[in-house]
């Protein structure tokens, strides 16, 4: 089919440019539930979704006054007769869209050999998840008493594909993704339980360390089960886990090139986005596609740009934008970087439990899950619902946190901010462990 959709897309004289990408998915799944498996089926898709420009020129094809609109459209197997409607109401659509002038992604450096597609799912995926399903059932046994497995769900998923477009470019790129949920009760000690809820999304099945997740999930619901609201004033907060996805948020929007050109940000390279004060970690980062077996790695992006490493943000200083191929064009960068994949960030000297240590006889608040925590990208400032933490005394003693929220600014605490020479490797994030922001408000008790 997709050379039939070539030929016609080829054919067609109202629009100025195309591309199609054709997906194949292959998918198993897996439901269970407190005393057995619900249901396990596969499921195995196609689809090819085109997008088409339309270029428009006001002054006999000068390019002065010139614009592009886009539009797409999604088809499978069964909507082939619908080819020639579904090509038309695009082009008439991308025609009322008066964009800057674009085109779509050159033919340009080779793709990097990156493995992004697990054997153990291209081979047996059904089998593997049904002996992840027994795994699952008894890490959450072996927890002991008040520690029950409610439910989970388990996704192995593989995908071929394929994206060709008007400027000759062809490319092609397997994947697989593990992903789901699984929720643990936790009882509180008083007839009551809590519930302890996780998601997960791995490249790999080994990359899942499934009972060391489940003894975490375990211990989170003990430490809820005497949980107390935080204190309310400022404090040093370390943070780790949930809050790393999401903290670094404000610089990653300050390199963005899109954000740049819809003048959400006014930063120019070579500005300085964060000096930091004395003793305080420099904040580097970098745009990384190529991470392996990383779930934001890709041989190329959405538009077919090459994945690659990228210098943002160097000792807090603006380097250089992230962008997919549109907005490289607009801001007449050499080379587009992709859309953003994953994040890196370079770790810092202290060790993590330095860190998670009180400093001059003050108390330490150590936050690991919240409800959301995402930063404002375009001011920076945060205000996130703590659902776990600790207050680690002076003395060393800890007493769990739960309720309430913290707030600041990621310009003023980065500024401040000391990071852990340990790393962790999460689904986009690659950087410190644990990051200590001093001086943070909290709102509790």
């Amino acid at each position: 089919m997709l050379p039939i959709i070539i030929d016609a897309l080829e054919a067609c004289q109202e629009i100025s440019g195309w591309q199609v990408r054709e997906a194949r998915r292959q998918s198993s799944q897996r439901f269970i539930n407190k005393q057995a498996t619900e249901s396990a089926r596969s499921a195995e898709t196609l689809a090819w979704e085109v997008e088409v420009l339309v270029n428009q020129y006001p002054k006999r094809r000068s390019q002065e006054g010139a614009t592009t609109g886009s539009a797409r459209f999604t088809l499978d197997a069964a909507g082939l007769p619908r080819l020639a409607k579904e090509l038309a109401q695009a082009a008439a659509a991308a025609a009322l869209i008066r964009n800057q002038p674009y085109h779509m992604t050159d033919p340009g450096p080779s793709f990097s050999n990156l493995q992004l597609a697990d054997p153990a799912i291209n081979a047996q995926a059904p089998a593997a998840l049904e002996a992840l399903e027994a795994r699952l059932r008894a890490a959450a046994a072996a927890q002991g008493q008040g520690i029950r497995l409610a439910a989970a769900e388990l996704f192995a998923e593989r995908s071929s594909l394929r994206l060709v477009n008007s400027q000759g470019l062809q490319a092609a790129q397997e994947s697989t993704l593990f992903s789901g949920e699984f929720v643990l009760l936790a009882a509180d000690g008083q007839g009551g339980e809590s519930e302890v809820f996780r998601l997960f999304k791995r490249r790999r099945l080994q990359d899942w360390e499934l009972e060391a997740e489940v003894a975490l999930a375990a211990q989170a619901g003990r430490q809820r089960a005497r949980a107390v609201l935080p204190p309310s004033g400022r404090f040093d907060v370390a943070l780790s886990g949930d809050a790393l996805d999401h903290l670094f948020e404000w610089l990653v929007t300050q390199a963005s090139a899109a954000a740049k050109y819809n003048r959400i940000t006014e930063r120019e390279l070579g500005d300085m986005l964060v000096a930091a004060e004395p003793g305080a970690s420099p904040l580097t980062l970098w745009h990384n596609s190529q991470i392996p077996w990383a779930v934001g790695s890709y041989r190329f992006d959405a538009s077919g740009s090459p994945s690659c490493r990228r210098l943002l943000v160097d000792r807090g200083q603006l380097h250089s934008y992230w962008a997919n191929a549109r907005y490289a064009q607009y801001l007449k960068m050499a080379q587009p970087t992709g859309e953003l994949g994953n994040l890196e960030v370079e770790p810092g000297k202290r060790a993590a439990a330095d860190l998670l240590s009180p400093a001059e006889g003050r108390p330490l608040l150590h936050l690991t899950e919240f409800s959301v925590f995402e930063p404002n990208p375009v001011t920076g400032e945060f205000s996130a619902e703590i659902r776990l933490g600790e207050l680690i005394s002076p003395d060393g003693s800890r007493q769990a946190l739960r309720g309430g929220s913290v707030s600041g600014s990621s310009r003023e605490a980065f500024a401040r901010a000391q990071l852990s020479r340990e790393t962790a490797q999460r689904e986009r994030y690659l950087g410190p462990q644990v990051v200590l922001l001093p001086g943070l408000t909290l709102a509790g008790a």
